[in-house]
């Protein structure tokens, strides 16, 4: 093994709700309420103390209704809804906590530049640099008519819109100069105004006057995270992104995803090394080598199948009700969505998958399997990174404090007795935390 270290995120892949597969959980506790931050907060200051470097929360701008036409599936069983603002949850969130960042996701068609630069920027004040950014265009055309769309644009045209959108919320970040602020009281001197500037941005989608309304924050622009798979997503990311997320399959894929990035950032300019790429995995942990696992959702038993045909028909744009189950579903690429999301389900153990191995797994969970003891699981995590040359994993883990506990006790505990996660550092950024070389390697 190697001393490479490992980074770690914890994926919040139902954003900040209750999700279909843990409202119902028996091990959630009747104290906590997925309404509240006190559950948030309670389940980060556990990873904070385990060593994880920042909390993602994905979201969602609308009630689906792409299977069968209709709102009720996903308000039957808790589908991509219901989830609350991340931008209002995450300041508290950081000030439950003393060194873990905060990634909220925020959809670059619901804000116009000015409003996500000028909220990222407070958020960073008000943080003391923690927080990041989770880039996203939305797939979701109910998305768009919420904000008085008819619909979205083409997959390659929103990464089109959004490298302009980079630009200019890149631009407002810079409009104060880093030694701008003067606070000079004897004098009556607040910023030199030589060092302020307009950034009078006329593009092919917006214009944009600026500068900023405030001062530089303390990392001068948030952690920028991204997910998008496709060629034009890998493109984007190469540009743009500190760290992707990524789910893979199998640890080739794994490999050559990122070889894939690290070509792109260079490509654009940029050192390989300086993007990380991080894992999605959902690992199972086991009390002994011949446990197995136990479903906790209580009630009445809603099949895996029904979910997950939701929840894809959700990502890939299109009703899947009345697609065979059980032939082969092929992706051509064109389908509106998440072409990242096709591209996962290209092939399930080298075959074209049929949707009903499609559905199952997505009515659960979709990574690589990982199972065992936290000793096995931590033994494994080593393993993929030294082989693939990965950067470290985001953990897609639901809200139940006994899985957090457990990944975080178990499996992230060895990680840190061996030297391959850091200790929490207060102080740090999460810019510093996750592409800096200041956090000591100490258990």
């Amino acid at each position: 093994m190697s001393d490479r270290r490992i980074h770690l995120a914890w994926f919040a892949g139902q954003g900040l709700g209750p999700g279909s597969t843990t409202w119902n959980d028996d091990r959630m506790p009747a104290s906590l309420r997925w309404d509240r931050p006190d559950m948030y907060v309670q389940m980060t200051r556990v990873m904070e103390r385990a060593g994880f470097d920042f909390l993602l929360f994905a979201d969602t701008l609308a009630v689906p209704n792409a299977y069968k036409g209709s709102m009720d599936p996903y308000l039957e069983h808790a589908v991509a809804m219901p989830k609350m603002d991340p931008a209002v949850i995450a300041p508290m969130i950081a000030a439950g906590t003393s060194s873990i960042g905060v990634v909220p996701t925020l959809s670059t068609m619901a804000y116009p530049p000015f409003l996500l630069a000028r909220l990222l920027s407070t958020l960073d004040h008000v943080t003391e640099g923690r927080i990041g950014w989770n880039i996203v265009t939305s797939t979701n055309d109910r998305a768009a008519q919420n904000y008085g769309l008819a619909g979205l644009p083409p997959h390659d045209v929103r990464y089109d819109m959004a490298d302009e959108y980079l630009d200019v919320v890149t631009k407002l970040w810079s409009s104060w100069a880093p030694d701008s602020m003067v606070l000079d009281a004897e004098n009556g001197l607040f910023a030199d105004p030589a060092k302020v500037h307009a950034i009078d941005h006329v593009g092919e989608h917006y214009k944009v006057r600026g500068p900023l309304n405030l001062g530089p924050s303390p990392q001068g622009r948030p952690l920028l995270v991204q997910a998008g798979s496709s060629p034009r997503g890998v493109r984007f990311a190469g540009r743009h992104a500190d760290v992707v997320i990524t789910n893979r399959n199998s640890v080739p894929e794994m490999t050559e995803f990122r070889t894939r990035v690290r070509a792109a950032a260079e490509e654009a300019g940029r050192d390989p090394e300086s993007v990380k790429v991080l894992f999605i995995l959902s690992p199972q942990v086991l009390y002994s080598e011949d446990a197995r696992g136990i479903d906790h959702r209580g009630g009445a038993a809603v099949s895996r199948v029904e979910l997950g045909l939701a929840q894809l028909s959700t990502q890939l744009g299109r009703d899947m009700a009345a697609h065979p189950l059980d032939e082969p579903l092929t992706i051509d690429g064109t389908v509106l969505g998440s072409h990242s999301t096709a591209e996962q389900f290209a092939r399930i153990d080298g075959r074209v998958p049929t949707l009903r191995q499609i559905a199952e797994q997505l009515g659960s969970v979709v990574s690589l399997p990982v199972s065992g003891t936290g000793e096995q699981i931590a033994d494994r995590l080593e393993e993929i990174i030294d082989s693939t040359g990965g950067d470290g994993f985001a953990i897609r883990g639901n809200w139940i404090p006994d899985y957090v506990t457990d990944i975080c006790s178990r499996v992230v505990g060895p990680l840190r007795r061996r030297g391959r996660v850091a200790p929490p550092t207060p102080g740090a950024t999460v810019r510093e935390r996750v592409l800096g070389e200041s956090a000591a390697l100490v258990g």
